[in-house]
């Protein structure tokens, strides 16, 4: 590459193959120690240069710093596009930050928002959990109370079993005399029908004797009136049959002897199955009646078993809602305890963030020996009577003092009270002043608030004339709202 170097240079084009060039100086080389053009003492090329070397040379270097130029101007547009770019991403920027602002104004507002519902929640937290307590005692009770009835019943089921049991035994004994006593009745039925079987038997045979013996007489009167008819011949016939007839009347009286005899037997054998039914009937009427009342028993303890029962299911699925509803009522207050707690830490934190309470205190004091004192007032930082002036708002919260008893007395007090704009507040502390010596003593008081500009100061007053008291300290604690 040529080098082109020129000082207080002016450059003029002639034509295609000529231009004239005046400089102060001008050297044109190849760079490389090879041809180098000079220009004559006028400042202009001889005629026989070869001018189209010096132009394409000059030409080069023109360009070539045409090129470098371009491409710096190329790189400082796009340094113009990137600067630009930035630019408006900045803008973006400075726009989403207003956003920002705009919206962090709005949590602000709405954190606000939510602590004054997080108050509301904590009282409404607190008011369900005492709720739930009372809750939680009155499933407690009845959960004791069913308990009690659980025991009743199960003792009332105990003494209905031992029932049962009694009774059933009573029934097993009462059915075995009744089977005893059955079973000696029905062996007297079958002895009776034994009896009975053997008289109607013999009444049988009497009856079937009489009525041959009917018919016996029947043909023997046939037969008197046949002999009556050959009476001549037949007496010795009639004789025979007299003689047979006597003895047939003897057994027939024999006979009705002893079916009289049978007939009373029976009789008395009907009087005895007439006392034995009357007696298994009563048997029956009275094991029915006691069965019946069995039965009834049985059915009435059973009636309070299933009462029983039904009272324990009754009372198992009380004792297990109330153990349902005491689960939830317990998870109900875990969750109200845990979501308080969640609320008060996010409360804190919230306050926190958005609060800041300072806790300061100012002293007063006094040296000298006061002797029953009212209201004294103490002096400040300055050595002052004048206590304090407040700067900001908030309040009052606490007092301390520390006093030199010189003279004691018998329940004697120093009294250390505050005055707001030169009132009593009725709020202060005392010590006892009954020994003497260095006497201290601090107490928290009922708030008193104030505002910027308010006058706070301590007044000692001693309980009697003779206290003396020396070495005074007042300090007092207050919050900043």
């Amino acid at each position: 590459m040529s080098n082109v170097n020129l000082r207080d240079s002016e450059y003029e084009v002639i034509n295609d193959d000529n231009f004239i060039l005046r400089v102060g100086g001008l050297r044109i080389s190849d760079g490389a120690g090879g041809t180098s053009f000079e220009l004559n003492s006028s400042g202009i090329f001889d005629s026989d240069t070869t001018i189209a070397a010096v132009k394409a040379q000059i030409t080069d270097s023109l360009g070539t710093r045409v090129l470098a130029n371009e491409g710096d101007i190329s790189t400082l547009q796009g340094s113009v596009t990137t600067n630009t770019s930035d630019i408006s991403t900045a803008q973006g920027n400075i726009t989403t930050l207003q956003s920002d602002v705009s919206t962090n104004s709005t949590s602000i507002n709405a954190v606000e928002g939510d602590v004054t519902t997080l108050q509301n929640d904590v009282s409404t937290n607190a008011s369900d959990i005492t709720t739930n307590a009372s809750g939680i005692s009155t499933n407690a009770s009845d959960i004791v109370t069913i308990q009690s009835d659980v025991t009743t019943n199960s003792n009332g089921i105990s003494i209905n079993t031992t029932a049962i049991t009694a009774l059933g035994s009573d029934n097993d004994s009462d059915k075995q005399a009744s089977t005893l006593r059955f079973a000696d009745l029905e062996g007297q039925i079958g002895d009776n029908d034994s009896d009975i079987g053997s008289v109607q038997a013999t009444i049988a045979t009497i009856t079937s004797d009489a009525s041959t013996l009917a018919g016996r007489v029947t043909q023997t009167e046939a037969d008197i009136s046949v002999l009556l008819s050959n009476a001549d011949s037949e007496v010795v016939q009639i004789g025979r049959l007299r003689v047979d007839a006597d003895s047939d009347s003897a057994f027939i009286q024999s006979l009705s002897l002893t079916a009289e005899a049978a007939s009373a037997a029976l009789t008395g054998i009907l009087a005895d199955l007439d006392s034995d039914g009357v007696n298994i009937q009563q048997l029956r009427t009275d094991l029915d009646a006691e069965i019946a009342a069995t039965n009834s028993d049985v059915s009435t303890l059973t009636s309070n078993v299933s009462t029983n029962a039904s009272g324990i299911s009754t009372n198992a699925s009380a004792i297990s809602t109330n153990a349902t509803d005491i689960g939830a009522l317990e998870t109900q207050t875990a969750a109200i305890e845990a979501g308080m707690d969640s609320d008060r830490g996010d409360l804190l934190s919230r306050i926190t963030a958005s609060a800041t309470v300072i806790a300061q205190t100012f002293q007063q004091g006094a040296q000298a020996q006061l002797t029953g004192v009212t209201n004294q007032r103490l002096r400040g930082p300055g050595n002052a009577l004048q206590g304090i002036v407040m700067m900001t708002d908030g309040s009052l919260t606490h007092i301390s003092q520390v006093v030199e008893v010189v003279t004691a007395v018998a329940g004697g007090t120093c009294k250390a009270e505050l005055f707001k704009n030169g009132s009593a507040t009725g709020q202060f502390m005392t010590v006892s002043v009954a020994a003497t010596g260095s006497i201290k003593g601090t107490s928290s008081i009922t708030a008193v608030s104030f505002v910027a500009g308010d006058h706070i100061e301590a007044k000692l007053t001693h309980s009697a004339g003779e206290v003396q008291t020396s070495n005074h300290a007042v300090a007092v604690r207050y919050l900043e709202a």
